[in-house]
């Protein structure tokens, strides 16, 4: 019997290790050469104008093909998508429509219905998700699994949308799929930013899309690009609101902001928009034409904005209070308003006489807090004549 069991055992075991393993993946880029073969159908997908990526509006859609081969256990999906995006799935009849599966669709925040903006979608910032398409490797007669990018409003623009910048990564196998590496999230990057800020007591900070922002809004307006800046086209605008107390005698701003952007800013009433100051207005530099509606872009060496501080110190009351400041579009017709970068961050800085340090600046622009003035109070007065007393004391007892 025992024998019998063994054999049993042996046969299983070499059945299992004759069971075929194997895997693909396929690695493109969105209008590459390497994407071509997996296009089952492109119905009106769009260039942003960056010659890389996709859009895709209203009744516009592109329909990927991949293979899986009979036997297939796991297949997945991973790409860099973002914006009023609907992605289904089907494995039987690519061009019927009730044939797909919804298996990721955004929705407006309850902010963004709020604000009837028709431009929805940005306020989760870029995605990059991986969806598990196993279950369409079961049963399935057609050896194909076909992906579908599309519109999920299709009454405006802002349609799913598909960056070049990131590979799109398909996997099919009979082991489970490897972990596609991808870039650090926001709230992680976020969280290295606000670290090497060197923050003091004396800064507040924040970095724009993030949970770090959200305390700061006093009136949330703009949308996040794919370069997880925030931007203020046309009649949008946010107002950020920041402590001062009634000590403080220097208030600055800093940030990286450009193009064509307008900052105000007050302590007064945030609501009255007329009553706000004029802090700073974007202008073209002398190779920009001013007729041209998208001048204002900035960048380094680095491809970086570079970061500007704004003084705020004639905006402080000598009272415990706010000061609101307020960041919009300059040219509200052209499309192409303030536009403020993440990886600078944002750094409210406010002191008075008395700060003991200066406050980390990230930028050169930004002010030593003043030295306290030397004064001699009280207590300094009753602590110097003590050492004196003593000293005396201590003479005098040498001496006899």
């Amino acid at each position: 019997m025992k024998k019998a069991v063994t054999i049993f055992f042996v046969f299983v075991m070499a059945a299992l290790l004759a069971l075929p393993i194997w895997a693909e993946t396929i690695v493109f880029r969105t209008r590459t050469p390497g994407e071509d073969p997996y296009i089952y159908l492109e119905m009106g997908s769009n260039d942003p104008g960056d010659g890389k990526s996709r859009f895709h509006d209203g009744t516009n859609f592109i329909i990927y093909e991949f293979p899986c081969p009979e036997g297939s256990k796991y297949a997945a999906l991973t790409w860099k998508i973002q914006a009023q995006f609907e992605v289904s799935v089907t494995n039987t009849d690519p061009d019927d429509d009730d044939a797909y599966e919804v298996i990721h669709v955004n929705e407006p925040t309850e902010e963004e219905i709020a604000s009837g903006k028709p431009d929805w979608g940005y306020s989760i910032g870029v995605q990059y998700p991986t969806y598990d398409l196993s279950k369409w490797c079961e049963n399935n007669t057609t050896g194909k699994i076909w992906v579908k990018m599309a519109d999920a409003d299709p009454t405006n623009g802002w349609g799913g949308y598909i960056f070049g910048d990131f590979d799109i990564t398909y996997y099919v196998g009979t082991e489970p799929p490897p972990t596609v590496a991808k870039p650090k999230t926001a709230e992680e990057d976020a969280a290295d930013i606000l670290a090497s800020m060197n923050l003091t007591a004396n800064d507040q900070a924040f970095v724009v899309g993030t949970s770090s922002e959200q305390p700061f809004f006093y009136k949330k307006g703009g949308n996040i690009d794919g370069g997880r800046a925030r931007f203020m086209d046309g009649t949008e605008y946010v107002i950020y609101q920041f402590d001062v107390r009634a000590t403080d005698t220097v208030a600055t701003i800093s940030m990286g902001i450009d193009q064509q952007y307008e900052i105000r800013a007050t302590s007064g009433d945030p609501d009255d928009l007329d009553g706000y100051t004029l802090i700073a207005v974007a202008e073209p530099n002398e190779n920009e034409d001013p007729s041209s509606p998208n001048w204002g872009s900035r960048r380094d060496e680095n491809g970086q904005v570079p970061t500007q501080t704004f003084d705020l110190s004639h905006l402080l009351t000598g009272k415990d209070g706010k000061i609101y400041v307020y960041i919009g579009d300059c040219q509200p017709d052209a499309g192409w308003g303030g536009r403020i970068a993440f990886y600078n961050g944002v750094r409210f800085t406010s002191y008075g006489p008395s700060a003991v340090s200066a406050p980390a600046t990230g930028s050169a622009d930004v002010p030593a807090p003043a030295t306290a003035p030397a004064t001699m109070d009280s207590a300094s007065f009753v602590a110097i004549m003590a050492i004196a007393s003593a000293a005396a004391a201590a003479v005098l007892k040498k001496k006899r």
